[in-house]
């Protein structure tokens, strides 16, 4: 894990995450405790001075939440969970039976990525250093283009509602299935135009809403 994270800061040239910090101090702290050198073990204290950034991503957030939670015995913590398939409002049905050919194509289309990738992924961990950077290439160009092709698809309302549906299961979403769909200009629409109205919010130091521990205020 750690040197796919090396290799990751060396290639974008960015200050490590801050969520970094907690995973690096524990392996710094791990070595230090087992190294005899002194020296040595004075230049691994230096590395817990690493600078560290806060970014706006979903693993930071999750890392805040995260750190949040009194994870003792008997604290119970429950969060609303509401499915992607609820957060719009079901299209009118102005369609014509092809709508359902296209969502088998969809579908299908989708699948194909998703083995296509999971190849991929696995080739990534049997790979030598240099291939990694050739393999991960790869995963990246495989991405964008599942995405135009899926997005290019996903041509009317009704459609990506019943694609959506296909995924639904009820409990837990497949993400990894979600992706491209979720991420095309249609939705984002779809999800504006939801009978929720989506509330604005910006950031604020005096705002009153927290959200993943910063403030914000309604605009």
């Amino acid at each position: 894990v750690f040197t796919e994270l090396d290799r990751i800061v060396k290639l974008y040239g960015k200050d490590r995450p801050n969520f970094f910090k907690t995973l690096d101090s524990t392996e710094i702290e791990r070595k230090i405790s087992s190294e005899k050198d002194e020296v040595k073990r004075e230049e691994l204290r230096l590395e817990l001075e690493k600078h560290y950034t806060v970014y706006n991503t979903a693993m930071e957030y999750v890392y805040n939440i995260a750190n949040a939670v009194d994870f003792r015995p008997g604290k119970k913590r429950r969060a609303r969970y509401m499915r992607i398939i609820e957060m719009i409002k079901e299209p009118s049905r102005d369609y014509t039976s092809s709508v359902y050919g296209q969502r088998d194509t969809i579908i299908e289309l989708n699948e194909e990525y998703k083995n296509t990738l999971n190849g991929l992924y696995k080739s990534l961990k049997l790979a030598s250093s240099d291939e990694k950077e050739i393999i991960y290439s790869k995963i990246v160009e495989t991405k964008k283009e599942r995405d135009n092709v899926i997005n290019g698809l996903l041509c009317n309302e009704y459609l990506m509602y019943i694609v959506l549906k296909h995924y639904d299961t009820g409990k837990g979403e497949n993400w990894y299935l979600y992706a491209p769909i979720l991420e095309s200009d249609l939705f984002v629409r779809m999800l504006k135009n939801s009978e929720e109205i989506l509330k604005v919010v910006s950031p604020s130091v005096n705002g009153k809403i927290v959200l993943y521990g910063e403030n914000y205020t309604k605009n």
